[in-house]
């Protein structure tokens, strides 16, 4: 089930007026996008403090320090782990409109013990033309990537000696991602602000032997800014979230917009973060409440309301691949600032559920808001001289107009006139019938009045729904005498106790109704049920039910019963009683019988083989036909001969 716990403390931050103030400690804070579920490590530049290294587990604790000095801001940085066991640390320092980029290389930081020995083995600098907004290490290359704000795209080596730069014609770059397709290619996309509320998307791919960079596609967008909006991109999908509580989805690689989605449950001056956790989901803040979202389904999954905490803003998640039951946990680090005079900051880790992605989780936590409408009409407006209300009948004196009634005709023009009824079976437009004391009093009429014939009022009261069960016991002893009035209350007649079926299974001799009964058991009741109500009934002979079955194959059968509601019923009946409890002689008839089914069903597989390998090759032969047609086609027609005639 999707969750979110309690978040943990990491860190905190030093007390720099920029580090606590939560409209803009994000710009400040600049963490190593390389987190995953099962990482133990977070690198983070904090502005005008240090590079740092911290291990989660067993005890959050700070391993790694790299000072810097109080006046710079670290713009990006990355951190790469190389095959001899060592870290090379990459990142971005402006202070007072200068910007330089350092590369420091030191021992891999295994545990808490061996932090003791994490010394800088080599640092190197480099003045740059403007501020970095994204750095990029390859370790296989030994190659850094480093992109401007000015639109520069950099190539250093280890020593930052400058190797290749590409200069992509638009400044002021915002938003720059990295990412990998399916088959491990490399490519990155930068969006740049223009004037006149216009974005320039461009995306390159990363050749990972010479670290070069080709452009692939750009893209002008009007009528669009980046000001103030929160963007995050994974699974070929970017974010953008605007104005708090607008969402916007575009896909890669055209950057298609494909959907909108208003965020009602965020206010619109509330400070916001977004970042993405798997699949169609998203974790979300807003002042300090925390959010996961599934924007498939429009759902909250999860909300968790901190206490005592002004804001929380994500600084980087997790993202979960692929979705089990086994890989549905993450982490998310985040910045945090209680409330007071002087706030302060921290860094925090929260653990995540993040679901199975399923409608089944998204049930019942839509935050969609429904949109008012007012209610239609059902039916059009009739004409007054059309639209005449019928009089509300007099039920007691319709019951003592029965009760006295004797004859037939009678008793059905009081029935049917009287309560408005048209038809001779139950229709949903029958208003007045809708009680069932009123059915019970009827039918207690009826049944005092008439015994052996009965008036086509039954018939109607037999396909009503709401048939009193008092007289829905023992109504088929009543109606053997009457075949068409016992085979509709076989079929129709609501409340027909499980006992009476049954009964009147193992002792009809009509091959139809049995059918009949066989089908209302197997619908009504499941299958314990019918075992149970099997092994209740008394002096019980399922011979003549046997009977009927076995000798269902002859010809002068009025009706064949070799289908499978029978077969599952007669599989019912012998699992309660037992097969032993059968004579030897019904046990060879019924071997036999089941025998001669399955000769039927290999002869029925053996004959459809035959079809399927008949319409194989005929097609075949078709298709040579065909081309034999089309290749004579273009020689000359021989003239009609006719060598003799027959008469």
């Amino acid at each position: 089930m999707a969750s979110i716990s309690q978040p943990f403390r990491l860190s905190a931050l030093p007390k720099i007026p920029s580090l606590n103030n939560y409209a803009n400690q994000t710009d400040y804070l600049q963490v190593v996008d390389n987190l995953s579920p099962s990482a133990n490590k977070v690198n983070i530049g904090i502005s005008g403090s240090s590079i740092s290294q911290y291990l989660i587990n067993p005890t959050p604790k700070l391993v790694f320090n790299l000072p810097i000095p109080s006046t710079n801001i670290v713009t990006a940085c990355d951190v790469v782990e190389d095959a001899a066991n060592t870290e090379v640390w990459c990142y971005g320092l402006e202070a007072r409109k200068v910007s330089h980029l350092h590369l420091a290389t030191k021992p891999m930081i295994q545990d808490a013990v061996s932090s003791s020995n994490a010394e800088i083995t080599s640092q190197f600098k480099y003045k740059l033309k403007s501020e970095v907004v994204s750095i990029k290490i390859y370790s296989k290359a030994e190659k850094v990537l480093v992109i401007l704000r000015n639109g520069l795209i950099q190539t250093f080596d280890y020593e930052l000696k400058l190797s290749n730069t590409i200069d992509i014609s638009y400044d002021d770059i915002r938003f720059v991602q990295f990412f990998q397709d399916g088959q491990g290619n490399d490519f990155f996309f930068v969006l740049c602000q223009l004037s006149d509320e216009k974005i320039c998307y461009k995306l390159f791919q990363v050749r990972s032997e010479s670290v070069s960079c080709i452009e692939l596609n750009s893209i002008i967008l009007e009528n669009y800014t980046l000001e103030n909006a929160k963007l995050c991109f994974e699974f070929g999908k970017l974010y953008v979230l605007k104005n708090s509580n607008e969402l916007s989805i575009y896909q890669l690689p055209h950057l298609q917009l494909q959907t909108s989605i208003q965020l009602p449950f965020i206010s619109k001056d509330a400070v916001v973060s977004i970042k993405p956790v798997s699949s169609n989901r998203v974790l979300l803040t807003a002042d300090n409440t925390i959010y996961l979202v599934d924007l498939l389904y429009n759902a909250i999954l999860f909300q968790k309301d901190l206490q005592n905490i002004k804001a929380i803003q994500l600084l980087s998640t997790a993202v979960v691949q692929e979705n089990s039951e086994d890989n549905r946990k993450t982490i998310a680090l985040d910045v945090t600032t209680k409330n007071g005079a002087n706030p302060t900051s921290y860094l925090d880790v929260i653990n995540i559920d993040v679901g199975t992605g399923t409608l089944k989780d998204a049930m019942g936590k839509g935050f969609m808001v429904k949109q008012k409408q007012k209610l239609q009409k059902l039916f059009e407006e009739s004409n007054e001289d059309d639209d005449v209300e019928l009089p509300s009948p007099d039920y007691e004196r319709i019951i003592k107009q029965l009760h006295i009634c004797k004859k037939i005709e009678n008793f059905d023009s009081i029935f049917f006139k009287m309560l408005s009824l048209d038809k001779e079976y139950y229709t949903d437009n029958d208003r007045f019938l809708n009680d069932s004391d009123l059915l019970t009093q009827i039918i207690d009429c009826l049944f005092l009045n008439f015994k052996d014939e009965y008036p086509k009022a039954l018939t109607y009261l037999l396909t009503h729904p709401l048939f009193p069960p008092v007289h829905a016991k023992g109504l088929l002893t009543k109606l053997k005498n009457n075949p068409r009035l016992f085979k509709q209350a076989i079929v129709t007649c609501p409340n027909v106790p499980l006992d009476d079926l049954l009964t009147e299974l193992f002792n009809i001799t009509n091959a139809e109704l049995c059918f009949d009964i066989t089908l209302r058991v197997l619908q009504d009741y499941k299958k314990e049920s019918i075992k149970a109500g099997i092994r209740k009934i008394e002096k019980m002979d399922i011979t003549n039910f046997l009977d009927m079955i076995l000798n269902s194959n002859k010809a002068d059968s009025d009706l064949k019963l070799n289908k499978p509601q029978i077969f599952q019923l007669m599989s019912l009946i012998i699992d309660s009683i037992g097969l032993f409890a059968l004579d030897d002689e019904y046990l060879e008839k019924l071997s036999s019988f089941v025998d001669a089914q399955v000769s039927v069903v290999s002869q029925n597989i053996e004959l459809l083989h035959l079809a399927e390998h008949y319409t194989k090759h005929s097609s075949v032969v078709n298709n040579k036909s065909n081309s034999s047609t089309n290749s004579s086609s273009t020689q000359p027609i021989s003239a009609y001969t006719v060598d003799y005639l027959e008469c």
